[in-house]
């Protein structure tokens, strides 16, 4: 806040929206540094919902036992994520035409 990077009463992004583009990047390269837990999940966990007039179904599944799983193979420092965080977000991310989404984690996915 002090330096005016967060605070959506200004216009910026909340620090909530920095954490889900963190995490959508972090998915995103190859090989990935933090694996998709819903993709790796197996079985169903389903959440029905009618908050807004009609009936939802969500799927709330995701790996619980993150000490199974291995660890990344991605190999780039600290620095060589930031710079390529900004470039993705900054240059290659299609901003009009798809949503950032931990849980598909595509192109186009919502």
């Amino acid at each position: 806040r002090r330096h005016k990077l967060v605070g959506t009463v200004d216009g910026c992004l909340s620090s909530y929206a920095y954490t889900l583009l963190v995490i959508h990047f972090l998915q995103s390269t190859q090989p990935p540094v933090v694996p998709n837990l819903q993709v790796l999940a197996t079985e169903p966990v389903l959440v029905w919902d009618n908050k807004w007039g009609t009936i939802d179904r969500w799927d709330t599944k995701f790996v619980e036992d993150v000490e199974s799983l291995p660890p990344s193979r991605n190999r780039e420092d600290i620095g060589q994520l930031l710079i390529n965080f900004f470039k993705y977000f900054g240059h290659i991310f299609d901003w009009h035409a798809h949503a950032v989404c931990m849980r598909l984690n595509r192109p186009g996915a919502a």
